[in-house]
């Protein structure tokens, strides 16, 4: 549990050293550099006893280098795993056969995917990085592979459809999804946050909250159908259907975070420009967010689907208080630390989910 309050405090002190450097480019490389990339060191040289998967994660890995490519083959058709990242893993033991290579090449991708996307689209890099450590994205980093992954080439497949590269835009979708097969539901998304007119897509919203919470056992089955590996899932304490105060905290932060970044008081000149800059894009897949946890009540292993969304919150609240009136801004941000801090405080303390057994924390060479 030290860690969780050095790691706190690492975030902070990146901040001040690079709040001294006058030239905004180089001082915000500097604290992308200095945050995340101590988050990423911990997360690619964590021990495989951190992290809840990744004890699974070094076995399949272990099966695979071992194997010639026949017998790759007829694991990839019985594992149920999906084929991209079993390709992945084959190609990667090539280099190494030691799973921690797995755990260096995933942490690297994904932060280098992350810092370059704060980078390029927040305004306020120090809010980002710390609402994605107190919301869970460092744990989460820490322990879905598959997943970190599949959204490390969303990122770069949302970079692709801004500059209209369409056709390689679809790849790196595609891609993502023989990752992780919850990448697919980014094409759905996409069309629905791209409708400008405010309305119609809160419509949308509207409709979908309550038919897909409604209509959940018909979606359920038409999903199992097309991926039947999640019916291993569906048996198992992942679709549960008890209440889940892991859940139920989620749901409620990022609809908090939600509502604060929408209505917070902006500069005038600034809020005629959102839909110039596309920032609404990014308010529309925050929106999301609580509508996931909100459909999850049916069944917890849905949560992790938000996971695709949560880059795009957190640069949307960041830029959304660095667009505030310059008399209030500091005591959000003041409150913002505080509050996130508690609250991550609290569910690591109290309710870390069951997927994020980040702490105690050990490195790879303290294994005994």
């Amino acid at each position: 549990m030290w860690l969780f309050y050095v790691n706190i405090i690492w975030i902070l002190v990146s901040y001040l050293i690079s709040a001294c450097i006058k030239k905004r480019n180089l001082r915000d490389k500097v604290f992308l550099v200095f945050s995340l990339g101590y988050l990423g060191f911990l997360t690619m040289f964590r021990l495989y006893t951190v992290g809840t998967d990744t004890k699974t994660y070094f076995t399949v890995y272990r099966e695979i280098a071992k194997t010639n490519w026949t017998g790759f083959l007829t694991f990839m058709r019985y594992s149920g795993t999906e084929p991209g990242y079993l390709l992945f893993c084959k190609l990667l033991s090539y280099v190494s056969k030691d799973p921690q290579i797995l755990l260096i090449f995933s942490g690297l991708i994904s932060y280098l995917t992350l810092g370059m996307f704060f980078y390029k689209h927040s305004d306020y890099k120090f809010v980002s990085v710390f609402l994605f450590f107190t919301l869970g994205g460092f744990d989460f980093y820490a322990s879905g592979i598959r997943q970190t992954i599949a959204l490390s080439l969303l990122l770069i497949a949302y970079e692709l459809s801004e500059s209209n590269k369409r056709i390689l835009t679809i790849l790196f979708i595609i891609l993502a999804t023989s990752i992780h097969y919850s990448a697919i539901l980014i094409i759905p998304l996409i069309f629905v946050v791209k409708i400008k007119d405010n309305s119609k897509f809160y419509l949308w919203l509207f409709v979908m909250a309550v038919g897909l919470t409604a209509g959940f056992n018909i979606v359920l089955s038409i999903i199992l159908r097309i991926f039947p590996k999640y019916k291993y899932y569906y048996e198992g304490s992942l679709f549960s259907r008890e209440p889940n105060l892991a859940v139920l905290l989620k749901m409620l932060v990022f609809l908090l975070l939600f509502l604060c970044a929408k209505f917070v008081v902006k500069d005038k000149n600034i809020k005629e420009l959102a839909v110039y800059n596309k920032s609404y894009i990014f308010e529309r897949f925050t929106a999301f967010i609580p509508i996931v946890y909100l459909i999850s009540f049916n069944a917890r292993a849905i949560a992790r689907i938000a996971v695709i969304l949560w880059p795009f919150a957190f640069v949307y609240y960041g830029n959304s208080v660095r667009d505030m009136e310059t008399k209030n801004k500091r005591i959000v941000v003041e409150l913002t630390v505080a509050l996130f801090f508690v609250y991550a405080y609290i569910v690591t303390t109290y309710k870390t989910p069951e997927w994020q057994s980040t702490y105690p924390y050990s490195f790879f060479w303290q294994d005994n």
